[in-house]
């Protein structure tokens, strides 16, 4: 199944994009026999605006299909609740999403959430490379920064904020 954002928010060409994805995986991988000699096929499940009760309502369908093994999500909420939801279940969830998120979710106990992947690699670079960066631009001339002083605009949700209070 693939779970995400298709309509009603600002993430929705996330979740479109999420699902476009797993429709050319499914193609790919029926076009070469399936899995076990199997066709797969493709559920879609929308989270709409990722307020709990669409989030939550999208994985009852889910956690209540006899035919869904899997489940696949680009974004399908802000604070990743749903990881609990998918840990209980005991279903494969594959989620990209912000990975610093995911690993403050699932380190207390890691345990709990053999289940659970995290397709997106590791944001740390953010709080290491970008001044990094700078300064090399800085010293090739093809940065002008008078005062060395760098605004940094972003937006009150968590992705966001783990990368703002890495480059602080």
């Amino acid at each position: 199944a693939f779970m995400g954002s298709l309509t009603g928010s600002a993430f929705t060409s996330d979740g479109t994009e999420g699902l476009n994805g797993a429709k050319l995986a499914i193609k790919e991988i029926n076009a070469a026999g399936g899995v076990a000699g199997y066709k797969v096929e493709l559920l879609s499940y929308d989270t709409k605006e990722m307020t709990p009760d669409a989030v939550i309502s999208a994985f009852q369908r889910i956690e209540g299909n006899d035919d869904i093994s899997a489940t696949v999500s680009s974004l399908t909420s802000l604070t990743n609740f749903e990881l609990e939801y998918f840990s209980e279940l005991g279903m494969p969830y594959l989620l990209a999403v912000n990975s610093q998120q995911t690993r403050d979710f699932i380190s207390p106990n890691p345990d709990a959430y053999s289940n659970v992947w995290s397709l997106t690699p590791s944001y740390d670079g953010y709080e290491t490379e970008l001044p990094v960066v700078l300064e090399g631009l800085i010293k090739a001339g093809t940065l002008n920064a008078r005062d060395r002083t760098v605004a940094l605009i972003g937006a009150d949700n968590p992705y966001s904020m783990s990368i703002y209070g890495g480059l602080k």
